[in-house]
């Protein structure tokens, strides 16, 4: 494997583990429950982007059927769709957990921003 890229064998439509050497239809099933580490952490360690796709053509087929067949596509379909300078999303109530995370972040942001304009 060269770092940056995982190998894929189209007669398996299987990836290549890079810790063990098997071939899984799913990599990111596999890293996860037996080698015990999260699919980030496997991208990092091999250096994968994160548009990489770790699970085969085959795997993907059969999940986006089942989820056509349980209707998934349809809920998502009639969320609210919020387009650049619409202010409705202003109308919705977000938790205290959600404030607090946004109130420090944006301070952060704010807090950077005077340090980079004073050097």
């Amino acid at each position: 494997m060269s770092y940056g890229k995982v190998e894929y064998d189209d007669n398996l439509d299987a990836f290549k583990c890079e810790i063990c050497g098997k071939w899984f239809h799913s990599l990111s099933h596999h890293v996860h429950f037996i080698h015990g580490i999260t699919i980030n952490e496997y991208r990092k360690r091999f250096g994968l982007a994160k548009s990489t796709p770790l699970i085969s053509y085959f795997e993907r087929q059969k999940h986006r059927e089942r989820e056509i067949k349980k209707g998934t596509f349809r809920r998502l379909k009639s969320r609210p769709s919020f387009k650049k300078g619409d202010n409705t999303i202003q109308k919705y109530k977000r938790s205290a957990e959600t404030l607090i995370y946004l109130k420090e972040r944006f301070y952060k942001i704010a807090k950077n921003k005077k340090i980079d304009n004073k050097n």
